[in-house]
């Protein structure tokens, strides 16, 4: 058997190999996202970036193009070498195999931008129960001070029992019964009651973002910091409802050929 110098083939595999893979290193990709400058395969940290190709499929195509502010035209074009970070993706749609490359799951649309500030509402948990509730339940079921429940619930009971309190072990027995109906119904509305807050709270930070987005696109699109002083200065312009306070600017010539 020859030695290994004198083995050619094998050293032209090896060189290929190499050479494949300096190359591969040295002609990192980048991100099509707007404001991501980010190119190669590490942060500065060395953690690693993966870069996935942008989806080509009708829907799909039109969704990522969304979601990244930008559309096809004379600066822009998908092809299969157009592709988006790992940066602009959250953690849980990414596929991370234990061999092989990572893979987007399936319906994904890049979400993390700089533009985007704000996290959708996180419905809370329900409120824990009210403990002055729970000592009042086991006030009417010991009976212990019948006269206090009496005249918090004065309102509901017939006008004979607000007089006086029968003593007799079955009229105890049909009230405590009685009180135990209103307190579970007083339970089930608080607790409604509580759902809604919860429902108004989510609302009012869905409010919120939508104005921040509100913000966000009137920055992007006409460079003014926020939609309020967007109308602030075209309201300051008046252009009228139909336009009638504009002043059309006509050249030199015009003006003189309506003179004469």
């Amino acid at each position: 058997m020859k030695p290994r110098s004198e083995r050619p083939h094998l050293r032209t595999t090896f060189e290929l190999i190499l050479s494949n893979y300096f190359q591969a290193e040295e002609m990192p990709t980048h991100c099509c996202a707007p404001e991501c400058t980010k190119k190669g395969y590490h942060k500065d940290d060395g953690t690693k970036v993966t870069y996935f190709k942008f989806r080509t499929e009708n829907q799909m195509k039109k969704k990522w193009l969304h979601a990244i502010r930008r559309d096809e035209g004379k600066h822009f074009k998908v092809t299969e070498h157009t592709k988006i970070c790992s940066q602009q993706l959250r953690e849980g749609d990414i596929k991370k195999p234990l061999a092989g490359k990572n893979e987007l799951r399936d319906g994904v649309v890049p979400s993390v931008f700089p533009w985007i500030q704000t996290l959708p509402c996180k419905r809370k948990e329900p409120a824990e129960r009210n403990f002055e509730l729970t000592a009042l339940k086991s006030a009417s079921q010991t009976l212990s001070s019948p006269a206090v429940v009496v005249e918090e619930l004065s309102n509901e009971l017939s006008n004979e029992s607000s007089n006086k309190i029968v003593g007799t072990q079955t009229d105890f027995t049909d009230q405590e019964a009685y009180l135990r109906e209103i307190i579970d119904n007083n339970n089930k509305k608080i607790h409604k009651l509580e759902q809604e807050i919860d429902e108004l709270k989510c609302q009012l930070q869905d409010t919120q973002w939508q104005s921040d987005s509100l913000n966000s696109n009137a920055a992007f699109y006409t460079g003014f910091q926020s939609w309020d002083i967007l109308m602030a200065v075209f309201k300051y312009l008046d252009p009228g409802e139909r336009g009638e306070n504009i002043s059309y600017w006509r050249s030199k010539t015009d003006n003189n050929t309506e003179s004469a």
